[in-house]
């Protein structure tokens, strides 16, 4: 499950902002790293597993971002 969370939830998350494939790719790579390295950090402040962090962070950026493209496209409208 972790694994899959790591792979899949960055892609879903440049999906939001992407036009073209190249875009959802370096958008995929970008929020990858920043959840990597936001979930080290939170890791080993609160000396929890790292994989799991790794996971709800990108999970939490996936829905946050989810939720202002919604917003966002309300408001246009």
């Amino acid at each position: 499950f972790l694994i899959t969370a790591i792979l899949i939830i960055p892609a879903a998350s440049a999906r939001v902002f992407s036009k073209t494939p190249y875009q959802m790719l370096i958008l995929s790579g970008i929020f990858s790293i920043i959840a990597g390295f936001s979930g080290l950090y939170y890791s080993f402040k609160y000396d929890l597993p790292l994989s799991p962090m790794i996971a709800i962070i990108s999970i939490l950026s996936y829905i946050i971002l989810e939720l202002a493209n919604f917003i966002f496209r309300r408001i246009r409208w």
